[in-house]
């Protein structure tokens, strides 16, 4: 219960922004969704200045997003907007997915460690891994914008949005059962096939001597 709580505290100092975005837009329109992000946002500034907190580098990036988000939805007309607010959206989880792979450690590696699924000890071998599996989050968020786009080009409004629902939910549901039930599979593969940087460095070392 306490792995769990944890988790949820982590996701909220860190992408409460992007979060209640994703939230509202299943349950509302885009706009609606946009609207109660960039409230949300402002809000949550306040409280921090008042409060004398400092916001992560995690809350700023999403923060920045939906205020891009916002100010996309304003400038762009609405019959054509929605051919791309479902790629755009899907576009932005992958940049804010990708912007973690040039910090110390990745997206995935943050969401394991605050959940006690593994420890928070530094590992060369341990940052490859989770590099790997945020960069599949990173292909996987493309790719879907991808076809989101195209779906909402070849199909009419309300037949694209039911896909896109469907995929979406879908996918998703692949997605987390991979990263969290196919995780440990993956590490004996790497291990197996000496793919790791440790296990690259000693093969080197050995053949060079």
């Amino acid at each position: 219960m306490k792995s769990v709580k944890r988790w949820f505290q982590f996701l909220y100092h860190n992408f409460a922004p992007v979060l209640v975005f994703v939230a509202a837009n299943r349950w509302w329109s885009y706009k609606i969704a946009v609207g109660v992000a960039l409230t949300f946002t402002f809000f949550e500034i306040i409280r921090h200045r008042y409060q004398n907190k400092n916001m992560t580098s995690f809350f700023k990036i999403s923060a920045a997003m939906a205020v891009v988000l916002g100010v996309l939805d304003l400038l762009i007309q609405d019959a054509l907007f929605f051919k791309f607010e479902a790629s755009l959206s899907n576009l932005v989880m992958a940049i804010f997915f990708g912007i973690s792979l040039r910090g110390e450690k990745s997206l995935i590696q943050q969401f394991a460690e605050e959940q006690g699924r593994t420890s928070s000890e530094p590992s060369e071998d341990k940052n490859f891994f989770f590099r790997l599996l945020t960069m599949i989050w990173v292909a996987y968020f493309v790719m879907k914008a991808g076809l989101y786009l195209w779906i909402n080009f070849n199909f009419e409004i309300a037949d694209a949005s039911l896909m896109r629902m469907f995929i979406g939910n879908v996918s998703f549901g692949v997605m987390i059962f991979l990263s969290m039930g196919l995780a440990k599979p993956l590490w004996r593969i790497l291990e197996r096939f000496r793919i790791f940087p440790s296990m690259r460095e000693s093969y080197i070392g050995s053949n060079g001597s």
